[in-house]
This record gives C-alpha cells, structure tokens and sequence, in this order.
C-alpha cells in the first residue's frame, strides 16, 4: 500500500514537472521566434541578457493563489513581472528601471518596498511578501444605501381634532384646532382652522392651506398655498407668505449626508477587519485586503471628536488608529445645493384674519458647498417696486476656531441704501463649546417682512462659552445684548451648572443679571427625581428674582405611555398656581382634565384630541394623526395584533384592517403581525412587511398573511380505486399542485366554499368538484372525492 502511495506522488511530481518543463519550452519558442534579438523589443532599454521566461503561479502575502503571469529570471536571479501583473496583483509599479519585451513594460521585484520571494521549481510557484505600503490604496465607503423608494398613496382623507372647554372667573369658553387633510399619489393637501367661542368673541379662522408634492428623487419639494420663506443663515427673517415655493428638502432621503463627509485612512500587511469607531461607538465594519486603504463617507457627528480605527488581521494581530475630526451643520459637501425660490404675497395679521395678504414679493435663497472647508451662500429679496435686498455670506472651517461665518447685505427702497454685516464663530467639542455672533444694520436697512411697529434690532450681539465637567457636571455662560431704535440697550448676562447625580436625579442652577438700565437678579435652582423606569418624576423648583416674591414649587409627573394608559402632573406651590391635571388615551383619542388655582382664582379646563382617516371606502377612529400613517390589512383576520417598530399599536378590527397613525416618512417602518393570533389554517409567506409612505399621507399595507381553508380527503375513480401516488392535483385558478399520498389521501390547502379539481397522472387526466361546508375541526375529513377522467 505505501509503496502504491509512493509511486502515485512521484508520478504527480514528475507530471508537474513535465507541464512546467513544457510550458517553458513552448513559451521559450515562441519568444525566439517573434523576437530578432534574443527576445528582446527594444535592445536599447535592455539592461539584462541571457533571461530565463518562466510561467508561475504567484501569491502574494500568503492570500492564496492570484493566477499564473509570465515572469523573467536575470542572471543575477532576479525576478521581473510585467506592468500589467503588478497592476493585477494590486501592487504599485516601482520607480525603476524596466524592459521591454513583446509590448510589455517589465519591473524587477527587488525594487518593491520590503520584497521577499521564493520560487518552488517543483510546483512552478511563486510566493511573494511585500510591504503593506507596495500595494495600492484600497478605496471603502461606509455611506449607506438609502432606504426603499416610497409606496405612492391611493386618494385619501385624514381630519385632527383638538377641543377644549373652559371655565373662570364665572366665564365660559369653547376653543379648538380642526385640521382636514387629502393625499393621493401626486401630494398632500392641509388645512387648519382655529375656532373660539367666547363672551366677546364667537369666530373662526383659517390659519395655512397648503399643497405639498414632494420629489424624493430630486430631493425637493414643491409647495402652493401657505408657508414660511427660507432665510439667510446669519441675518434673514423667515416670513408667512401665501404663494408657491420650490426647495430643496433633505428630507424625502433620511440618512442623506449633507455636510462634507470625512475619510479616514490606515494600512494592512495581511488581509484583516477593520471596526471604526466615532467616539468611542462601532460606526461600520469593512474587510480590507493587503495595503493601504481608505474608508470614506463615513457618518460621524456635528463638533469635533476622534476616529479609531481598529485593525485585526488574519493572524489576530491587532493595531490602532486614531485621527481627530472636526464638522459642522453649517456647512455643505462639495458640489452640495441647497436653495429656495418663493413668489407670493406676505401674510398679515396672521391668526386674526383668515385672508389677509400683503403686497407681493420674490425671494431666492442659494447654498452651495465649495470645498470640504467651505460653503457660499446668497439671498435675495425684492417687494414691489421699490424694495429689494441682495446678501452674501460664507462659512469656513478653521482647524482651531471652528467655523467662521460672516454676511453682508445691502438693500434699496424709499428710505435709501441701507447696509448690514453680521460675524459669527462656532466650536462644539467634548470638554468647551462655544458660539459668538454680532449683526449690525443701520437706519436705512430694509429687509421682507420688516415691520414699523416692531422694528428689528439695529445691533446684536450674543455670545456662549460652555464647559463640560464629566462628572463634575457642566457649566455654561451667556451673554446677549440688543440695541433697537427708540429703546434703551438692553443686555443681560447669565450663568448655569447642571450635574447629574448617579441613582439621585439631576440637579440644575442657574443665575441671570441685568446689565443694562436698572440691574436686577434672578436665581432658580431645581432638582428633579425620576422614580424608576418609565414611572413618575419628582421636581423641586425655587426662584427668587429681584423685586418680586421667591417661588416655590413641587411636583409629581407621570407621562402619558407610547399606547393605551395615563399620565398626570400635580403641582403645589407658594406663590404659584396649585394645578392638578389628568390625562387618559386609547386608541381613538387623548381626554384631559385640569383644575388650577391662585389667588383665590380658580379656573378648569378639559379637552379632547383625536382624528381619523378615509381611506379604501372605510372610516376608521385614532388618535392625532401627526404624522405618515398606515392601513394594514388582513381580511377575514380580526383580532391580530399589529406591531410598527416591535412596539404594539393595534388590533385588527373585524374585517381584519388595523389604522397605524404614527409612521416615519421616506424611512423603512417595519410592520410586523402577532403569529399567534392568526387561525391554524393560514397561509404565511411572512409575518413582516415593510411600510415607506410620502409625508403626511397613508399607505395600504398588505402582509402577506392569507387565511385559507385546507381539508383531508381521498380521491378515488368512479369505481372506487384511489389514484395513483404521486398525481398531482391542483384547485382551479390557483398554480400550486398538490400530490396524491397512498391509497388516494390528499392534503388541500386553499379551498373555497366550491372547487373545481383537476388531476394528472401518465397520460391520463380527471376532474371533480368539491363544494366544501367549513368546520372548527383542526383538520377536516372530507371522505371520497370522485374524479371523472376526462379525454386528452
């Protein structure tokens, strides 16, 4: 047997030999015959002769076989790989002296960084080991898919309601919000009534109408009706206007980076895992080969922070990276937009009047990021005729500072040319944080929406220097300083510190000065106690100010629960309202009741809040439909528990629909049903589905969760003999067969109250018909089913 064994290797080695031996030969031929001058191309760009072609298999750091190249042997036993291979073999081609041969350009493998080879003569291989930094970089990106693309809606309506009723002081009065809402697949509509009913005041008023199409491909939207222009990041004022707009809105894609993403790089001699942590968090996992290598796109957060890198290779080697970052909100990736086009009429006396709109304007905003550093910005504003404002600013990332934002505008109008600046400066770190801003605008500035009776400061100032203590706390200064025409400077400087103390609660002082006018002083100190879990919290609050009575207040909270429960807030003080109040919720509403007195006034209040929606032909009951929403259905499958996100937010009712009036927009809400509520006979392809709805609009959601009827039987001949094993038999108007078991047994899943069936076996074919009378019985037995054969 050994002596088997070892003839068996000799002669796998000596064939290995004859291959190699024969592929040399042939590759040599076919050099000398191509090539007049001892094979070589180029006779000038030879600095060797005499070289030996060999044809090896080559692996590189221990990675496995990479595939067969040709290589040459100088007489010095040096090894020379073509361009191409190296590129390959994902090496970086030396700065060295090549040859040529046959059209190729050929390097030495000595000049590669740290190169050390062997050649097997037995096995025609070549094992090769390299510096990581021979290789090529290797490019990763941690950017994430963004999620589903979003169902459309089938037309649809939604309605909110807030009601509450009031009594003091022997006076009684009704209020509300109505909100009716109407979606199908090209947008969503809205309105919102305010209603009052008083002693002196019995009115109704329309507060915004709007039209919403969003255009998550294009990461927009566009809006008709009411709605509040975009600003100039320093110095603009958002506007109420009746009109159209069209903006970018980040929005329709969650996860969409906006501000300039960071890469962050290191090196592996082998090929290895690396885990990279922002801030001491697992943020993405990547497998890297052999080399340098780049992980780009990576999420991290607003401020500055750390990034580490941790790198294990293939023998369980481990190494650490780490690189400091720095980023902000307020800037843009490069090549990033972000702008706003409106056109319409100011809105005035807004929730006085329902249609009361001022002189038209224009208005254009525009953001774009330029480097990884900076971001431009320009805004214009122009009403009627005569006035027209026109801004540019800019945001830059200093390594030190932080981001530095300055703006200047000028505007035309009646009064003249009026001019603004403005100077901000931004850094968020772990330990210091702080912010400062000034704006300045003289007399003759005149921006939209500007108003006489409330004019807009001339100069502003703030400014705040946080400090983080870790576990001694935190502590934070501010300061703001204001100067409108026709008033006295106002400024005031203050002073907090909040230290959260382990298994007690967290305790929070802060201290406010007037530095302007008649000083005066304000002091509050709380302490809050939370009890346990999601149990009730216990708050202690003192506050003494210069001129008026220190107050006192305890208080005990309970919030209201994600579903169905209570929540209630009692508060008794000195020198402040005692105030009781209830809160319960179900699922089709939130009821409250409060009670408050002081100084010997008293006053109540209870209210009711809720909505519903239209949708499919059916009117169904919930609480405040705030935001997307969704309509599971399951027919003929009441009582099944629904959960969104594995929290539970319903039942099915008894045609089997359940209303979720709480759903992401433009994100993957999980939906997922109670398995053990469903009946035994049904049909489950899965118990999870996945809702993306558009914002502030319904989706029908389906999962796939079908009840279907299944029954024994024995299908037999007119003369009694059962089919054969194996026949398939199949329902009329569905695809799936069923196969016949021993003695004609079958097993049916799907049936109806009447079926036609159909069998095949051989040749031959039959039918029957089965009307079938639905039992409790956990499986059915139909007895004999007759098949009549049928002709081919």
């Amino acid at each position: 047997m050994r002596e088997t064994l070892t003839s068996k290797l000799s002669w796998r080695k000596s064939s290995t030999a004859l291959i190699a031996l024969a592929s040399h030969c042939l590759f040599a031929a076919s050099v000398a015959a191509k090539s007049p001058l001892n094979g070589l191309a180029d006779a000038a760009n030879t600095p060797m002769q005499n070289e030996q072609p060999l044809l090896l298999d080559i692996e590189v750091n221990g990675q496995g076989s990479a595939g067969t190249a040709v290589v040459f042997r100088d007489v010095h036993s040096d090894l020379w790989v073509s361009e191409s291979d190296l590129r390959r073999l994902r090496l970086i081609v030396p700065q060295a002296v090549s040859i040529v041969r046959q059209g190729a350009r050929y390097y030495p493998l000595s000049s590669l960084s740290g190169a050390k080879y062997t050649v097997d003569e037995s096995t025609q291989s070549l094992a090769l080991e390299v510096n990581a930094n021979a290789f090529a970089t290797t490019e990763a990106s941690a950017y994430r898919a963004p999620v589903s693309s979003p169902t459309p809606s089938p037309p649809g309506l939604y309605f909110n309601y807030d009601i509450f009723a009031e009594r003091a002081e022997q006076t009684n009065t009704l209020s509300g919000l109505l909100e009716l809402g109407a979606f199908n697949a090209l947008g969503v509509g809205t309105t919102t009534i305010a209603l009052q009913n008083g002693v002196a005041t019995r009115r109704a008023v329309r507060l915004d109408t709007t039209w919403t199409t969003d255009q998550p491909a294009d990461v927009a939207s566009l809006r008709l009706g009411d709605n509040v222009t975009a600003a100039a990041a320093l110095w603009g004022r958002a506007v109420r206007f009746g009109g159209i707009q069209y903006a970018t809105n980040f929005g329709t894609q969650p996860g969409f980076v906006t501000v300039p993403t960071q890469t962050f790089a290191g090196q592996a001699a082998l090929p290895s895992t690396v885990d990279v942590y922002v801030n001491n968090i697992l943020a993405t996992r990547k497998d890297v080969p052999p080399g340098p290598f780049s992980i780009n796109a990576l999420p991290v957060v607003t401020g500055d922070g750390t990034v580490q890198l941790v790198i294990k290779d293939v023998l369980g080697r481990e190494q650490v990276v780490s690189q400091p970052f720095y980023t902000s909100n307020s800037l843009l990736r490069p090549g990033l937009q972000d702008y706003s086009l409106e056109l319409g009429g100011i809105r005035q006396n807004y929730g006085l009047t329902s249609f009361d709109y001022g002189p038209t304007f224009a208005s254009a905003t525009y953001r774009r990021g330029i480097t990884d550093a900076l971001t431009g910005e320009g805004h214009f504003e122009g009403q009627g005729s005569n006035r027209a404002t026109l801004g540019i600013g800019a945001a830059y990332l200093t390594p030190l500072l932080g981001v530095v934002s300055t703006s200047i505008a000028l505007s035309r109008s009646n009064m003249g040319v009026g001019r603004l600046w403005a100077l901000g400066l931004v850094r968020r770190s772990e330990h210091l944080s702080f912010s400062f801003q000034t704006q300045s605008a003289d007399e003759r500035f005149q921006q939209l929406g500007g108003d006489a009776n409330f004019p807009a400061p001339r100069r502003q100032t703030s400014a705040n220097l946080g400090f983080m203590l870790n576990r001694y706390g935190s502590l934070n200064l501010t300061y703001l300083s204001q100067v409108i025409s026709g008033t006295p400077r106002f400024a005031v400087g203050g002073v907090s510190y909040t230290l959260q103390i382990k298994h007690v609660g967290l305790v929070s002082i802060s201290a406010f000065r007037a530095l302007s006018g008649s000083a005066s002083n304000s002091i509050n100190v709380s302490l809050v106690l939370p009890l346990g879990g999601s149990g009730p919290s216990v708050s202690l609050t003192h506050t003494s100010s210069q001129g008026a009575r220190p107050q006192s207040m305890l208080q005990v909270q309970r919030n209201l629960p994600v579903g169905d429960g209570y929540g209630y807030d009692l508060q008794a003080a000195d020198n402040a309202p005692q105030q009781a109040s209830l809160y319960l919720q179900n699922r089709v509403g939130t009821y409250t009741l409060e009670g408050a007195e002081f100084a010997g006034q008293s006053a109540m209040r209870v209210g009711v809040s809720g909505g519903g929606t239209v949708m499919d032909g059916s009117t169904f009951l919930s609480r405040h439909i705030e935001g997307s929403f969704g309509l599971v259905q399951l027919p003929n499958l009441p009582n099944v528990r629904v959960y969104a996100d594995n929290q539970l937010v319903g039942r099915t009712d008894a045609d089997g629909n359940a209303l979720i009036p709480r759903l992401r927009p433009y994100e993957d809400n999980p939906i997922r049903i109670e398995e053990r509520d469903l009946p035994w006979d049904t049909v489950i392809d899965s118990l999870s589905a996945n809702a993306v709805p558009y914002y502030r609009s319904g989706i029908v959601i389906r999962p796939p969760a079908r009840q279907s009827y299944g029954a024994m039987m024995r299908i037999v001949t007119p003369d009694g003999k059962p089919l054969s094993p194996g026949t398939q038999v199949r329902i009329a108007g569905q695809n799936e067969s069923f196969p016949v078991a021993l003695e004609g047994a079958l097993f049916l899943t799907g049936l109806n109250s009447a079926n036609r069936l159909y069998a095949e076996w051989d040749k031959h074919s039959c039918q029957a018909t089965l009307n079938v009378t639905k039992s409790t019985d956990a499986l059915p037995h139909l007895g004999d089913v007759i098949c009549v054969e049928t002709q081919p």
